[in-house]
């Protein structure tokens, strides 16, 4: 963050420096998909800068790079590759999701985009270990394995953990998530505050100081 924010050039340099010896120090496995999950970060500065296409041109080139990365994956099974592969799925998906963000005109379902965007910090915080638990509750307890060849029941097993997810995501977003602006609101008051303590403290402290007075 430091060596992306504006200031000095020193200070950026040597931020740069320490997140590149971090990441070298780290496996290769966190390493290289922390670039991954960067995407996310880089797709929100790139909308800055890049407009993007039409959302169907987006989807399109989403929907290749998943085709493609199908296929691949089927031959190739290093950790290079498949990190690859994944870089590939992850920038197809931000194109797609340039092209949505910045699409104009009248957005179909927006209502209902809305409301699941309320919780997707939510989901993307609890998605794991809730599909974990709910796993483990389903084989240990009803004797349903996790590991399964497709079928029917496969997809209705599917569903039943997307909706165990989805509906815990947005359980505990509503006590958490769904507060954020009055948490933020209510520290930035409290921050506020504080400071004006502290400089009332500083200045009466200042005042009465023997050295101002002389």
């Amino acid at each position: 963050m430091v060596a992306f924010r504006p200031g000095p050039m020193l200070t950026r340099v040597i931020a740069g420096g320490a997140s590149l010896a971090v990441m070298l120090a780290l496996p290769s496995e966190i390493s290289l998909w922390f670039i991954v999950w960067g995407i996310g970060a880089g797709a929100a500065v790139l909308d800055r800068y890049w407009a993007g296409r039409s959302f169907y041109v987006g989807s399109m080139i989403a929907l290749a790079c998943l085709i493609a990365v199908r296929f691949a994956y089927r031959e190739i099974h290093t950790e290079l590759v498949e990190f690859m592969l994944d870089l590939t799925v992850a920038l197809g998906y931000s194109a797609a999701l340039l092209c949505a963000k910045n699409r104009t005109g009248q957005r179909k379902l927006w209502t209902v985009n809305r409301r699941l965007a309320s919780f997707s910090y939510s989901v993307y915080l609890v998605h794991f270990p809730t599909m974990v638990l709910a796993a483990a509750v389903l084989k240990d307890v009803f004797g349903i394995s996790f590991s399964r060849p497709p079928s029917v029941a496969t997809l209705l097993y599917m569903a039943a953990l997307l909706v165990i997810i989805y509906g815990y995501a947005w359980t505990f977003g509503s006590i958490t998530e769904a507060h954020t602006d009055t948490v933020r609101s209510w520290l930035s008051g409290m921050i506020s505050g504080l400071r004006y303590r502290i400089h009332r403290f500083v200045d009466a402290d200042l005042r009465s100081s023997p050295v101002r007075d002389a």
